[in-house]
């Protein structure tokens, strides 16, 4: 017991000895302590701000409202991003629209691409860098190695398939990287080590090829070679802005007056101009690249009953990954169900267009028309429409388009032409064209214009309304 209270003592006095040492170290380390908490601070506040809650959705996706999860599904039609902007010095660019953005590079690994009667995935990229000297020499530098042209700090962030960017100083490690570049100003000379990137082009890309027509000639058509030089394809990019995500490379496009004159958004434009003036004045490149270091989406969605509801915040809502066989939005082309027993093919049965849907009571209302959709005032007027369960409706099979699908068509252009060709493994049989669709008037005698022909005829799905599909072809054109 009094060794208890011995060993007290002395703890006592050992934490009086402590404490007497840890206010000497306080005052030593008191400056570096609140300089390090002050640093963390910040830090946390840039992590914070990095990982701020911005849920990404796709034109297509079903989501469901967060404050009703089981209330009824919506469709999203139309997508807003909006991003904050950096370069490699810390500068920053709040509230930029994304369709104001545009990519470093003119093809991106994952792009879909068109040849002649050829839709591929890109694999691969090239680059050709042309690099600015401070005493104004200037020469283009072929699939430059990244271990021997190396980025100077600071640098917007490591990735790996965009390792040059407009803007970005670089510096060669050894003298042949620039000695056997091609010079467009000035000469190579062995002092010239540092530079900045001025372009950043294509030089080539290697194309993983899916699909193909095989209608009329293009049927004997071959692949085309894996390596292709840019100006040969033609890239389809379904709703481009929205893709835009945490950590992309971009350039800001700054439109002139004529660009913006007529178009009703003189504010965006004055804007814009107000943006520029203020980049120019602190000494940063227009046409430098940025890095997007936050992102903010509005979403439209067609909900089932019908209703449209603009600019939702993405966090107001919830992806939704299972649907069911009878979970129906309005636009959608659907058969009656019939019996299989009826002998009824899906050619001979009523074609609908769902109207709205009730979630709750599991109802649609329908508005039929002839096997063929004939939206005529004699085909509805025979028809009309109907409050029918789900449970006696199917989708159509060949009428069941998602936006940002990639299809193909014939030469009439009818819905019925359509083929899906993302999902298509290898080659696409379109049994439907015939052989006689692509006429020699069209595709040339003896297939020479086979590579300009098709881009009328591949392209994506970018609206669906009243049964009808509106299509963006590869060439830039949109019918329905």
């Amino acid at each position: 017991m009094f060794t208890m209270f011995s060993d007290l003592g002395k703890g006592n006095v050992t934490d009086s000895s402590d404490s007497e040492d840890f206010d000497d170290i306080e005052s030593m380390y008191e400056g570096q302590a609140r300089s390090i908490f002050s640093s963390l601070d910040e830090s946390i506040g840039k992590i914070d701000d990095f990982l701020a809650f911005e849920r990404s959705f796709l034109h297509g996706d079903i989501v469901c409202s967060v404050a009703d999860p089981s209330g009824q599904l919506g469709r999203v039609i139309d997508i807003d991003v909006s991003v904050d902007i950096e370069n490699a010095y810390g500068k920053t660019i709040k509230d930029i629209n994304s369709k104001d953005l545009l990519r470093i590079r003119s093809f991106c690994v994952g792009d879909y691409v068109v040849h002649g009667s050829w839709l591929g995935v890109v694999d691969r990229v090239i680059d050709l860098v042309t690099v600015l000297f401070e005493d104004g020499a200037m020469c283009v530098i072929e699939k430059p190695d990244p271990a021997i042209l190396v980025p100077v700090p600071p640098n917007l962030l490591e990735d790996s398939e965009h390792v040059y960017y407009p803007g970005q100083r670089v510096k060669g490690r050894l003298p042949s990287v620039f000695k056997n570049a091609g010079w467009l100003r000035g000469e190579w000379k062995s002092s010239r080590r540092e530079c900045m990137v001025k372009h950043v082009e294509v030089q080539s890309v290697y194309v993983n090829w899916t699909s193909a027509l095989t209608v009329g000639c293009a049927a004997s058509v071959p692949p085309p070679r894996c390596l292709q030089h840019p100006k040969g394809l033609t890239l389809l990019l379904p709703f481009p802005h929205s893709n835009w995500q945490l950590g992309d490379y971009c350039i800001l496009q700054f439109r002139n007056r004529e660009q913006n004159h007529g178009t009703g958004v003189h504010g965006a434009h004055e804007w814009l101009l107000k943006c520029g003036n203020m980049l120019q004045k602190e000494g940063i490149d227009l046409e430098q690249a940025f890095v997007i270091v936050k992102r903010k989406v509005k979403v439209d969605v067609l909900w089932q009953d019908g209703r449209v509801s603009a600019a939702l915040d993405s966090h107001a809502l919830c992806p939704v990954d299972n649907i069911g066989d009878h979970d129906l939005w309005p636009e959608d082309v659907v058969l009656e169900k019939g019996s299989d027993e009826d002998g009824q093919d899906s050619g001979r049965k009523l074609v609908g267009i769902v109207q709205s849907v009730d979630a709750k009571e599991r109802t649609a209302r329908v508005r039929w028309m002839n096997s063929e959709l004939d939206a005529t005032a004699a085909s509805i007027g025979k028809f009309g429409e109907e409050i029918v369960s789900v449970y006696e409706l199917v989708e159509h099979p060949d009428y069941c388009y998602c936006l940002g699908d990639i299809v193909c068509k014939s030469q009439n252009q009818s819905l019925e032409d359509l083929k899906l060709l993302s999902s298509a493994p290898d080659t696409l049989l379109c049994d439907t064209f015939g052989k006689d669709v692509f006429c020699k008037r069209q595709i040339g005698e003896n297939c020479k214009d086979l590579s300009k022909s098709f881009t009328s005829c591949i392209g994506h799905v970018s609206g669906l309304k009243d049964g009808a599909i509106e299509v963006t072809w590869a060439n830039g054109a949109v019918a329905k």
